[in-house]
Formats: structure tokens, C-alpha cells, sequence
């Protein structure tokens, strides 16, 4: 998979184009599609925090 990110105002923009051989003899539909998600960047950070929060020692880590 191919993904790049960037910030358009106060938005995010997150490309995701997959490539893997696996992922596309299951899913030839995806060959040569790029996806794109946009969200606010502080939903984006707020995910990043749960997700710390979840993967770390439950204490959460601050985020700058």
C-alpha cells in the first residue's frame, strides 16, 4: 500500500493506493484506485490520543 498525508486548511487528506499482488488477486477492483479520506485535523489527533491510550500503559501520552 502507498499512503501519503497532508493538511489543507484545517483538514487532513489521507491518500491510500494499494499495490500487494495478495491484496489484489482478492480485490481487482482496487487495481490502480486511489482512495482518499479527509477529516478534521483534530478528529485525527483525537484518534491518535485514543490510540495511544490504548496501545500504551492505559496513562494515555500527551500529544503536541
Amino acid at each position: 500500500m502507498t499512503s501519503f498525508l497532508w493538511r489543507d486548511g484545517v483538514r487532513l487528506v489521507i491518500t491510500l493506493e494499494f499495490w500487494r499482488e495478495g491484496h489484489l488477486l482478492t480485490h481487482p477492483e482496487h487495481a490502480g484506485t486511489v482512495f482518499v479520506a479527509k477529516l478534521p485535523a483534530a478528529e485525527f489527533a483525537g484518534i491518535l490520543e485514543e490510540t495511544v491510550t490504548i496501545l500504551g500503559d492505559g496513562e494515555g501520552a500527551p500529544v503536541t
